[in-house]
Formats: structure tokens, C-alpha cells, sequence
């Protein structure tokens, strides 16, 4: 499920901030490693990757590996916290998960931070039922998890809720605490870059109770939060980002009246997923040890991450939630499991399906995937001629890693698409003097939610060729014919 097709799909935007954050190419130094504050374990480990290939294929391959690593650690798990059949359906259901095979096969540090977790999460347990092991292993996978992510912090914090009762009258206290301080000290470089980061990015001026987003600003505000995001993150670590509305609808409109449009999937898919976590917090009822653990666990990073949101810190992602994600599929598989075998087979097959749906759509539904940029690139390349210009707002880092060609890569940003008259002046400001533009449309919600920039290319310029592909629109334009003399090439023709 995760080597499968790992190299099909273009690299997209975040992937791309990855490579340039292992600085590709050339030499990745102790400052890089400081200085980067959104996981500079996996920008090292994708810094040697990529001396020996560049290819989707091997920049993805450690996060796929991540990925079948954590599926033997969750079965290992729900083994020990419950049993073995529910620490199978717990493999079964992390094996099959579109939230987890989506990171998987991607160039980002969110697989191996579940890895991660899920390692921290064995040891904790060990920790709190045997009074000889786990403080290494501990250690070990705290500060790996940390270097990978920050809001790892937060998983960090879940996991000492739990300890704390458990150890508060035994010997192990100090060596836990001991430990805890241990990694505290080798994190201090991870520390000093998130202060310089925040001295740069003025987060101390902007710290306050953010506003609630209005409900067609779902999803688009960059610090906003609504309680609104939270069923949706429950849905996409069901169920990833491939089954119901997809990235377009979401971000086109108003994310609300996307998901009503899927109502039928979205509403069966929800409820069954409902059942299986409902079900797992019946099953700890009476058994507080594994529900303080599993709880925890899974609602520290959620909750670490809406107060970030909340105080206009960081916009509320669902990927941000990954270290509590092997909690969220042990409390679903201890559902399952307190279920006869008829009515236990019964839901773990429907949420199989769904899982294979949403696994389909990815695959095969090209509106579900990531942005064919590379695809473009293919296009521009094949049909470009001397004095093109490619103008290319929302992912120009990526065609920039794709294309090779000699034409000049132009840019508008949000904050220049602001009225009719502004995209007019610097469109034609960066492109006016090219014979022919190429327009490459993606993630246009992001950049000009208006669409004032083809609305004046096909107002200025004549269409000469469009291709389509997931995600992406490259449009080719010509010097509009002056009236009553045809096509631009008549005037040479004659």
C-alpha cells in the first residue's frame, strides 16, 4: 500500500520546502540543522537521500519504510494494552489507513513522526508496568520525535499526564525525571531556533485570542479557528484527505455546503468511525490505567494545536494531530474488538471498504491527488519558443525544481491580486513585452480567490492552446490579432 505508486504523483509545495530546507545539493551544515525549525532530522535524513537519487521514488521511500515500521509497532501495542486480536485490527486498520499511506508517500516528516510516537508510545507503556526498562527508549524516541517535529511537545506533555500519577510514589520518579531533564538539555538547540523563529516572525506581537472564522473562510483563514475544523480532522484521520469533497471544493467555496454535497458518503463513513471509537472509550470504562494512556495520548497534540490556533500562533492543521494518531486507531481497534465476531467482522469490513475507497479515489480520481506540476513542466517544455515567458503563481518553487527551460518564471502574490486594475499592471508589467505567456493555474484560492489573472490574460491576450491536469491549468497565450486580420500568423502567412 505504500510502495505502490510512490513515485506517480508530482512533488507538491510542502515537499519542496522540505528540499530546500536540506539545502539539496549543496552542503547541509550544523546552521541548517539549528535553524530549521519544521523538522531538521528528516530535512538531514533527505539531504543524503538525495545525493544518492533525487527521484520521487527515493526522496518518499523513508517515509513508506516509516510507515510498514509503524504497522508492527501498532499490533504490538494493542497486544499489550488490551490483546492480540485487537492489537491485529489495530494493524490491520493503520495498514490500511489513507491518512497514514497519504504521508507515507510524501516528502515530509509526518510518517516518521508517527513512527516516532508510536515507539515513544510502547516505551511509556513499559515504563508505567515495569520498573526495570523503557527510560532509553524513552529518551531515544522523544528527542527523535522532537528533532522531526515540534508539536511533538505536546505528545511529550500527554505522555507525562500519564506517568506522573503512576510514578509519584514510586523509586522510578527520579530517573524518570532524570531522563525527562536529559532530553530537555539535547533539545536545547531545537529550543533556540523556535526563539529565533519567533523573534524574526514577531510572534510575540501578534500572540491573541484569534477570531473565529467565518464559515466560508473555513480552511482559508491563517490563524483563525473554528470548532467547525475539528469534526473535519476527526473525518480525515478516518478517512485521509481522498473520500468526500476534495482539496478544490474545499478551499473554492464554502468547505460547509463541499461536505453536504458528499452527504451520503460523508455521513455513513463518519458514523461507522463513530461507532468504533465510541465503542473503544465504553471499553475502557472501569479500566483507567489504559484510558488515561490512550486519552492522553491522543487529545494532547489536538489540544496542543487548537491553543496554538486559538492564540494566533499557528493555523489549526489536521497533520499537526499525527503523534496521537496511533492512539486515535488503538482506541478504534479496541472498539472493534469488544465486539463479537459477526458484529466485530461486520464493522471492521465496512471501514475496510471505506478505507478502499478513499484509497482508490487517491490513486485513481485525479481531482483527490496532488498537483501535477511535473506534468506542466511537460507541456511548457514541449511546446515553448524563444521569448516565452511562464508565469506561474502558487508553484513556481516547484516548476522551478521540474523545468530546465529558458524561459523567465514570473510571479504575482496575494497581496498583488487585490483589485482589477493592480493584476492588470503587474501582469503586464512582467509578462506585457513576452510574444507568448504560458499561465500555469494552481492553488488559485491561495493566490487570487477572484480569478482576476486569467480574466485579464483572456481579456489582453488570445488562447492559443490549453491543456488540463490534475490540479493544474497551463494555458499558452498570444498577442491578440488586431481586428479585421485573423490569426496573429496571417499577417507573416501573406
Amino acid at each position: 500500500m505504500r510502495l505502490w505508486g510512490l513515485g506517480r504523483q508530482s512533488l507538491w509545495i510542502d515537499e519542496i520546502i522540505t528540499l530546500k530546507a536540506a539545502n539539496v545539493g549543496g552542503v547541509y551544515g550544523l546552521g541548517d540543522f539549528v535553524g530549521n525549525i519544521q523538522g531538521p532530522l528528516h530535512a538531514f535524513l533527505t539531504h543524503w537521500v538525495a545525493r544518492c537519487s533525487t527521484s520521487e521514488v527515493a526522496l518518499r521511500l523513508p517515509s513508506a519504510l516509516a510507515g510498514i515500521a509503524t504497522i508492527l509497532l501498532i499490533a504490538e501495542l494493542g497486544r499489550r494494552i488490551f490483546d492480540r486480536r485487537t492489537g491485529f485490527i489495530a494493524a490491520l486498520l493503520f495498514a490500511l489507513s489513507p491518512y497514514s499511506v497519504w504521508y507515507s508517500q510524501e516528502v515530509r516528516n509526518y510518517s516518521l513522526l508517527m513512527l516516532a510516537a508510536a515507539v515513544a508510545m510502547l516505551a511509556v507503556w513499559v515504563i508505567g508496568h515495569d520498573r526495570r526498562r523503557g527510560l532509553t527508549s524513552y529518551a531515544f524516541a522523544t528527542l527523535v520525535a522532537l528533532y522531526l517535529n515540534m508539536s511533538a511537545v505536546f505528545m511529550a506533555i500527554g505522555h507525562g499526564l500519564y506517568l506522573l500519577p503512576r510514578l509519584w510514589r514510586s523509586p522510578r520518579l527520579v530517573p524518570w525525571v532524570v531522563t525527562g531533564i536529559l532530553v530537555v538539555a539535547l533539545f536545547i538547540p531545537g529550543m533556540w531556533s523556535v526563539v529565533r523563529w519567533a523573534e524574526a516572525d514577531n510572534v510575540g506581537e501578534r500572540v491573541a485570542l484569534a477570531t473565529e472564522a467565518e464559515p466560508e473562510s473555513l480552511l482559508r483563514g491563517e490563524t483563525t479557528f473554528t470548532p467547525a475544523a475539528l469534526p473535519y480532522a476527526f473525518f480525515a484521520m478516518g478517512y485521509g484527505y481522498t473520500l468526500g469533497p476534495s482539496l478544490e471544493e474545499l478551499h473554492a467555496a464554502s468547505p460547509i455546503r463541499g461536505f453536504l454535497r458528499h452527504l451520503p458518503v460523508v455521513a455513513p463513513a463518519g458514523l461507522l468511525l463513530a461507532a468504533a471509537l465510541v465503542l473503544g472509550l465504553l471499553r475502557l470504562r472501569g479500566r483507567g490505567d489504559e484510558a488515561l494512556f490512550l486519552l492522553a495520548t491522543a487529545l494532547a497534540p489536538a489540544v496542543g494545536a487548537i491553543v496554538l490556533a486559538l492564540a494566533n500562533v499557528k493555523p489549526f492543521n489536521v497533520r499537526y494531530l499525527s503523534p496521537g494518531f496511533p492512539a486515535v486507531v488503538l482506541l478504534a481497534a479496541a472498539g472493534i474488538g469488544m465486539l463479537r465476531r459477526r458484529p466485530a467482522a461486520l464493522l471492521c469490513a465496512a471501514l475496510v471498504v471505506l478505507y478502499g475507497w478513499s484509497l482508490r479515489n487517491y490513486h485513481v480520481e485525479t481531482r483527490y491527488g496532488r498537483e501535477d506540476v511535473r506534468g506542466a513542466v511537460a507541456v511548457v517544455e514541449a511546446g515553448e519558443a524563444p521569448g516565452d515567458a511562464v508565469l506561474v503563481p502558487a508553484v513556481r518553487d516547484v516548476f522551478r525544481h521540474y523545468y530546465d527551460g529558458p524561459a523567465t518564471l514570473t510571479v504575482l502574490y496575494p497581496a498583488q491580486t487585490g483589485s482589477d486594475a493592480e493584476v492588470a499592471r503587474r501582469v503586464d508589467d512582467l509578462v506585457g513585452s513576452a510574444p507568448r505567456v504560458w499561465f500555469i493555474e494552481s492553488r488559485w484560492w491561495h493566490v487570487d480567490p477572484e480569478r482576476r489573472i486569467p480574466a485579464h490574460l483572456d481579456a489582453a491576450r488570445e488562447v492559443l492552446s490549453e491543456a488540463e491536469l490534475p490540479g493544474v491549468r497551463v494555458t499558452l497565450y498570444g498577442a491578440r490579432a488586431a481586428e479585421g486580420s485573423g490569426h496573429p500568423d496571417d499577417a507573416s502567412a501573406r
